[in-house]
């Protein structure tokens, strides 16, 4: 399989890159962070308007589609950012084993920092792409292609989609590879 893989060249990652910030955007739990802040707004109008005259009351009305709006104007500026990282592909190569996904399949973490942006150095974005593969990307210059993964790497992989995922995780088969603190690979079925 690794030989019919292939990264795109960075010219032509206008797709990927898209559907890279699109999963990162149009998730349940980052339209949540755009909600409940106007939501919070919104009842805070209210409660006021109950007391004093409000003349603007209705600017402070919102509707999943000024959601969505925001969700789109956002969606540039973060495929700005993506276009400057360095990619890797990894191919799952255990028929077995395989890579889940979640309701929120953008892993964005840094090693270090407890807050960091997609463009803070170290940071690393980690997206599954197929059940047989997943996306790395990172703002440090490495070799990019396409790579084998490895067990402990797909258990690393499955076990931060399964902690960052709003509700919901999904797998295409029972026994999914996970690893431990100790990186010590094993496997779970999600039906027990």
């Amino acid at each position: 399989m690794l030989d019919n893989s292939s990264l795109p060249p960075s010219e032509d990652r206008g797709e990927l890159i898209l559907l890279l910030a699109t999963l990162y955007l149009r998730v349940p739990l980052f339209r949540k962070s755009l909600e409940i802040p106007r939501r919070r707004i919104k009842k805070l109008v209210d409660e006021a308007s109950e007391k004093v005259i409000v003349s603007n009351i209705s600017d402070f009305d919102y509707s999943q589609t000024d959601i969505v709006f925001s969700e789109i104007r956002l969606i540039e500026a973060v495929q700005d950012c993506l276009k400057n990282k360095f990619y890797q592909l990894f191919i799952v190569k255990d028929g077995d084993a395989n890579i889940i996904t979640s309701d929120n399949p953008f892993l964005l973490r840094h090693p270090s920092l407890r807050y960091f942006g997609l463009n803070t150095p170290g940071v690393q974005i980690c997206v599954p792409i197929t059940k047989d593969a997943f996306l790395v990307a990172i703002n440090e210059k490495v070799e990019e292609g396409v790579f084998w993964a490895d067990d402990q790497m797909i258990g690393l992989t499955n076990r931060e989609l399964i902690r960052s995922a709003d509700r919901y995780f999904y797998s295409c088969i029972e026994d999914v590879l996970l690893v431990d603190e100790n990186l010590s690979i094993y496997s779970y079925n999600i039906n027990s």
